[in-house]
């Protein structure tokens, strides 16, 4: 099993956008399994530009890649105390 502080990559959703640029369902499609919740969480407030047809907002299905890192940030402070 891969530990999580080693976890990075992408993860290909399908998200489906309404006529007002709103998500309204999202399903992960590929990448890895555990960062699967955090991508799918991260787009389902995301609001987009419509998208138009002769000048007309419609609602469309696309695929969509979320980068994550969840690697771990080792930080070290030169600062003496």
């Amino acid at each position: 099993m891969m530990e999580r502080s080693s976890l990075y990559g992408k993860v290909i959703l399908k998200v489906c956008v309404d006529k007002r640029g709103r998500v309204v369902s999202a399903i992960a499609v590929d990448g890895h399994p555990m960062a699967y919740a955090a991508a799918l969480d991260s787009v389902k407030d995301w609001i987009f530009n419509p998208y138009l047809v002769n000048g007309k907002p419609k609602r469309v299905t696309a695929d969509l890649e979320v980068e994550y890192d969840f690697r771990s940030r080792n930080t070290k402070s030169d600062s003496k105390e």
